[in-house]
């Protein structure tokens, strides 16, 4: 398996892809998904939709309070890592605007414990957003750009979308 790796927006993708007959070694543990990509026909909104079975997205609705709380649990990525980390911000254009809302992964092992410690109540407009995965593929407090990239493409913000898929673009002419 190959994982898209560039030294501009970090390590891995979040999913592992296999370009045409290219081999390259895994930046990080990444979870077992496999997207077989062909260099010349994939564009950037082809690999988030193929991406979007990396995990399983939920939201919920937290008390503002809880927030600070929740967020060392998690692998923060888009608004949430743009947020706490200043080279992300300039790296998609976006200013940390601090919201309060809270966007990461964790192992779904931890989810319940989640759920009741922090009193999580399901709501689709929620300012919670749990991306679940089989395991913790990074260990880090953010995640990496180009996690945090395709996380942003798939936003339904126009302008996260558009800096999500401009940074996918940029990581995947140096492939």
């Amino acid at each position: 398996m190959v994982t898209a790796v560039s030294s501009e927006f970090g390590s891995a993708l979040p999913v592992s892809v296999r370009i045409g007959s290219v081999s390259r070694a895994r930046a990080r543990r990444v979870p077992a998904k496999v997207v077989v990509i062909r260099r010349s026909a994939m564009q950037p909104h082809d690999l988030v939709r193929k991406g979007r079975a990396r995990a399983t997205t939920i939201r919920y609705r937290a008390s503002t309070s809880y927030l600070d709380q929740l967020a060392p649990h998690l692998t923060l990525t888009a608004t949430s890592a743009i947020d706490t980390d200043p080279k992300l911000s300039k790296l998609f254009g976006l200013a940390g605007a601090r919201t309060a809302s809270l966007d990461g992964y964790l192992p779904g092992k931890n989810l319940t414990a989640l759920v009741n410690q922090f009193f999580l109540v399901r709501d689709i407009e929620g300012n919670v957003t749990l991306r679940v995965t089989d395991d913790q593929y990074q260990k880090d407090q953010t995640a990496s750009g180009a996690t945090v990239a395709l996380d942003l493409a798939d936003s339904t913000d126009l302008r996260q979308r558009a800096a999500g898929l401009r940074a996918m673009t940029r990581m995947m002419r140096k492939l």
